[in-house]
Formats: C-alpha cells, sequence, structure tokens
C-alpha cells in the first residue's frame, strides 16, 4: 500500500470555496482558471510511487502548463522518491481574457527508516548563538536598555537583565521532515522585541507569533539537516538560506547559519538545545 500522507492546508481550504468566477480587472487577484485537486502540500514515503491528484480547468480558460521543480531548483519531468527532498509543482494558465493564474503544490518526500527523532521542546542558547559576529545575548541586554531611556533626563536608566527565554518547538511532520516553530531564534519576539517600541510591536497579543519564521527542515542520515520551506506571516517570504546545519543526538543540540531580508537581518549562528 502507498503510504502518502495528505495534509490539508489552510489556504486550500480558503480558496475551493469559490473558484471559476468571470475574470474583471479589478478583481484579477481573486479569480482562479483551475482548481487544484488533493491537497497544496503532500508527504511521500521514500520509495512509493507519487500520483499528481491533477486539477480541474475553468471553462474558456487555457490549458493548464505544470512545471515540476527539484531540490536543486531544476526543472525535471516527475518527483523522483528515491531519496528524501522536496519538489514544487506550479501550475499555470490564463483566462480568456488574457489574465494570468498560478498555483504550486508542495511535494515532500520523507525517509522513514531514520531512527533519531530530533522534535522537541528547544531553548535558545543565547551565548552561542550569533547575530552579525555579536552574541544574542548581547544584543538582547542592548534592546533591554532601550525601554529604560529616561526622557526627562535624557539619559539611559539601566535596569535588571534579565537573560533571554527562547522556546522553540519542533516537530516531527513526517519520517525525518519536522516543523520549526521560529528559525530564527526569537530574533524579533524576544531579542528585539525588548526594548522601545519593539515590545509593542513585536509581542502584540495575538501578533506575537507573526513575526516567527516558521519553517521545515529534513533530518538526513548524516544528521545534517537541510531547509525545505520557511515562512514569516509579517513579511510574507522566508530565509535566504539556511547552510551548515547539523543535528547532535548525543547532547540534543541543532545548530545552523541563516540569514533574510537579502542580508539585511544577519547573518545569524543559531544554537538551541533540547530541554
Amino acid at each position: 500500500m502507498k503510504k502518502i500522507i495528505y495534509i490539508l492546508s489552510i489556504a486550500f481550504a480558503a480558496f475551493v470555496v469559490g473558484s471559476c468566477e468571470k475574470a474583471s480587472a479589478d478583481k484579477t487577484l481573486e479569480t482562479e482558471y483551475f482548481t487544484l485537486n488533493g491537497d497544496m502540500a503532500m508527504y511521500v514515503e521514500m520509495g512509493d510511487e507519487f500520483v499528481e491528484p491533477g486539477y480541474t480547468p475553468c471553462e474558456g480558460a487555457s490549458e493548464v502548463e505544470v512545471y515540476i521543480i527539484d531540490p536543486n531548483g531544476d526543472l525535471v519531468d516527475e518527483v523522483n522518491t528515491s531519496s528524501s527532498g522536496f519538489y514544487e509543482i506550479v501550475y499555470c494558465n490564463t483566462s480568456k481574457e488574457g489574465f494570468y493564474f498560478e498555483k504550486s503544490r508542495m511535494v515532500y518526500v520523507y525517509d522513514p527508516t531514520i531512527e533519531v527523532d530530533m522534535a522537541g521542546g528547544y531553548s535558545l542558547d543565547a551565548k552561542a548563538s550569533l547575530f552579525a559576529g555579536d552574541t544574542y545575548l548581547e544584543y538582547a541586554q542592548y534592546y533591554s536598555d532601550q525601554s529604560n531611556f529616561d526622557p526627562s533626563v535624557q539619559a539611559w536608566a539601566r535596569a535588571p537583565f534579565v537573560t533571554p527565554s527562547v522556546s522553540i518547538t519542533i516537530s516531527k511532520v513526517a519520517g525525518n521532515i519536522y516543523s520549526v516553530s521560529d528559525l530564527i531564534g526569537g530574533w524579533y519576539t524576544s531579542i528585539q522585541g525588548r526594548g522601545g517600541y519593539y515590545v509593542d510591536l513585536y509581542q502584540s497579543g495575538a501578533y506575537a507569533t507573526y513575526f516567527d519564521m516558521t519553517g521545515n527542515l529534513i533530518l538526513n542520515a548524516d544528521m545534517s539537516v537541510t531547509l525545505l520551506s520557511s515562512f514569516i506571516s509579517a513579511w510574507k517570504d522566508g530565509l535566504d538560506y539556511l547552510k551548515n546545519g547539523v543535528y547532535d543526538p548525543e547532547t540534543k543540540t541543532l545548530t545552523y547559519d541563516t540569514c533574510y531580508a537579502g542580508g539585511q537581518v544577519g547573518p545569524m549562528h543559531i544554537v538551541i538545545k533540547q530541554e
């Protein structure tokens, strides 16, 4: 039996409600010229066959073109399930009025044979983690000081410093694929968000996780870690890269280097340890 795990994304649930409506100049982004069958994120066990769920075209739209992008960013003919990795399948067409429409499906191929499990609750090592060469601890102190400025005397009133406590959750999605609650070590919410206007901006109740860089990682057989995807809700984009990722099962420590916003945020060296 093929062991394919389908995970329904919120985005998919939203777009199936209304589709195939007539295109107009003021509703181009809300109009769909085909709907995807199945889920927008699919997980396939390594060695199993990937069965493409396909799509349903809308009347009057052009033929849907399908492109498959492999883990190296190259166009390929099919999803190769002989090794773990991820593929993006891009579907696109145009309406009879000439409006362009595109959707993507992510296919994750996982390895069920890797016995090491790195799921769990983690804490940021603020002394070992670096941002642009300085420790997260030093930045936490700096931003804490920003909240202690006394405008009446135009001076900083240094308050007792509390070492930042940054909790990160790593959850198993399927096999050796994991989701991470924040790939940048709480930079916005727990470090920069400690002082000044950043407190209100990054720690305002329901928006507290709005600035977390969520993502998916693959744990490889040699304990190296590969980035599959990343996303931050605040700006609707992801990391520039994630490299040198290594998980140490003995110390239960995950380390990697990353960067964001075209190099404007970082580079970061992240060290998190399981609690």
